[in-house]
C-alpha cells in the first residue's frame, strides 16, 4: 500500500488530506517542497501550509556567513552627531585653553627671570629664593613647549600623545605650586637681609665702584628715590646740616644720562641749591618692589596652574570620552565577496 495525498482549498490555504491506495513502486513521493535545497519532513494529516513560507532571519544570517556576504548594520544618526558634537566642543575647548596656557607661561618666563636678575644685583644670600625662580622659569617653559605638543596631538588626532601631555601638564602644576612657597614669601629676615645687601652697595658705590655707581644711579633715577634711608645718607660728617648734601645728579628730577656729563654737573648744582632732589630713602622702594614682583609671580603662576590642570582634565575627557576615530581598532578583515551567484544543492 502506498499513501496518497489529495488537497483542496479552503478559506485560501491549501488543506493536505492523505488515503490509502495500493503500494506502488514508480510512485512519486509524497511531498516535494519548491525550495529543492532544503528538505523538510511531510505535513501531516490536516496540517494547514502558508502558501509563500517565510524565512528566518537566522537562517538569512547563516547564508550570508555561508557564502561570505558581510552583514549590514545601521548606525544611529543621532548617537553619530551626538559624538561628532561632543568631540568638536572640546577640542575647540581645548585649544583656547592651550592658547591661554601659551601666553601666561611666556608671561611668567619674563617676570621670574626679571625677579632672579633683581635679586642677583642686591645680594647672593638669597640664593634660595634666586634659584627657586629660575626653577619657575624653567617649568614654564616646558609648559609652553607642552602646550604647543598638545595642540599637535589634538590636530593630528594622537590620543596617547594627548595623555602624555595632561600627565606632565599636571606634574609640572604640582612643581610650580611648591616652589611658589619658596619664591614669592617675603618675610622679615628677608627684609633686613635686603636693607644690608642696599648699605653695603651704597657703601660701594660712595667709594666710586663703578659697577654700583651706575647701579644706584639707576635705581634713584627709576625709583624716585636717594639714598639708602635718605639724601643725608650723601651728607658728609664734617658739614653742617644747613648745609645741602652732595647728593648725585641721579637724585635729581632734572637727571638725564644722554646729556654730557658738564651739563650734569651744572644741573646738578643747581638742585643743590634749589633742594629740588628726592627726599625718601630708597630702602622701602626695592622692598616694596621685591613685594610687588613677588606677588606677580604668584598671581601668574596660580593663573597658570589652573589653566593647566584645566588643560589636562579636558585632554585626558577628549581621549577617554571623544575617542579620536584614527586611535579605534582596526575592523577584523571581511571574507572575500563571491560574486557568483550560489548554486542550488542537488537531491
Amino acid at each position: 500500500m502506498r499513501e496518497h495525498f489529495e488537497h483542496s482549498i479552503e478559506n485560501n490555504r491549501t488543506v493536505i488530506y492523505n488515503s490509502h491506495r495500493p503500494d506502488d513502486a514508480c510512485a512519486v513521493p509524497a511531498y516535494w517542497p519548491a525550495d529543492m535545497g532544503n528538505a523538510v519532513t511531510p505535513p501531516e494529516k490536516g496540517q494547514v501550509l502558508d502558501p509563500q513560507p517565510k524565512t528566518s532571519q537566522t537562517q538569512a544570517e547563516g547564508l550570508g556567513k555561508l557564502f561570505g556576504i558581510p552583514p549590514t548594520h545601521t548606525e544611529d544618526p543621532e548617537v553619530k552627531k551626538k559624538g561628532k558634537k561632543c568631540h568638536l566642543t572640546l577640542k575647540i575647548v581645548f585649544l583656547v585653553l592651550a592658547t591661554i596656557n601659551i601666553v601666561k607661561s611666556i608671561a611668567l618666563i619674563a617676570v621670574s627671570v626679571t625677579t632672579a636678575i633683581a635679586i642677583k644685583i642686591f645680594t647672593d644670600e638669597q640664593s634660595g629664593r634666586r634659584v627657586a625662580m629660575i626653577i619657575i622659569a624653567i617649568t614654564a617653559a616646558i609648559t609652553l613647549s607642552i602646550s604647543i605638543y598638545s595642540i599637535v596631538a589634538v590636530m593630528t588626532n594622537k590620543t596617547h600623545r594627548l595623555m602624555l601631555a595632561s600627565g606632565v601638564l599636571l606634574i609640572l602644576a604640582i612643581i610650580q605650586a611648591v616652589l611658589l612657597g619658596i619664591a614669592t614669601q617675603l618675610n622679615d629676615e628677608d627684609e633686613v637681609n635686603l636693607s644690608r645687601a642696599l648699605s653695603d652697595s651704597f657703601a660701594l658705590a660712595r667709594g666710586d665702584s663703578p659697577r654700583h655707581v651706575k647701579l644706584w644711579n639707576n635705581i634713584q633715577h627709576d625709583l624716585t628715590c636717594c639714598g639708602v634711608y635718605g639724601p643725608d645718607d650723601y651728607r658728609s660728617l664734617n658739614v653742617p646740616d644747613f648745609f645741602s648734601p652732595d647728593v648725585p645728579i641721579s637724585c635729581c628730577p632734572t637727571y638725564d644720562p644722554d646729556r654730557s656729563s658738564l651739563v650734569q654737573e651744572r644741573e646738578r648744582e643747581s638742585c643743590k641749591a634749589k633742594k629740588e632732589y628726592y627726599d625718601v630713602g630708597c630702602r622701602e622702594s626695592v622692598i616694596q618692589l621685591y613685594r610687588d614682583t613677588a606677588q606677580t609671580v604668584l598671581g601668574v603662576t596660580i593663573g597658570l596652574i589652573i589653566f593647566m590642570v584645566a588643560l589636562a582634565v579636558i585632554g585626558v575627557v577628549m581621549a577617554k570620552k571623544c575617542k579620536p576615530q584614527a586611535d579605534s581598532p582596526p575592523p577584523p578583515p571581511q571574507a572575500p565577496q563571491n560574486k557568483a551567484s550560489p548554486k542550488p544543492l542537488k537531491v
